[in-house]
């Protein structure tokens, strides 16, 4: 469930309704998680007014997060590029 709530931020929409987007496979998990969710969020904010509201999103690529090493630095590279030159100065071998 983390997982699939961390890949998008929350935004609030009118007042007391959280909109979460996933994705359509998504759909049935959140669905039959959604009263622990609306139970966590209504703890947390110690008000019983939120509401969610669920919104199907289609899958971009760009949105994937990367898990080997070698992924994650040429993700912050493309971010930041003097890490590549720090990187090739210091000789750095992420395989």
């Amino acid at each position: 469930m983390f997982a699939i709530l961390s890949d998008l931020l929350p935004t609030i929409k009118s007042g007391s309704v959280i909109e979460i987007g996933i994705l359509s496979s998504q759909k049935v998990v959140v669905e039959s998680e959604r009263a622990r969710i609306i139970g966590f969020l209504r703890d947390g904010l110690k008000s019983n007014s939120p509401s969610l509201s669920i919104e199907i999103v289609k899958q971009n690529n760009t949105l994937q997060k990367p898990f080997t090493a070698t992924d994650k630095m040429k993700l912050m590279i493309e971010k930041n590029p003097i890490l590549g030159e720090l990187k090739a100065k210091l000789g750095l071998d992420l395989d």
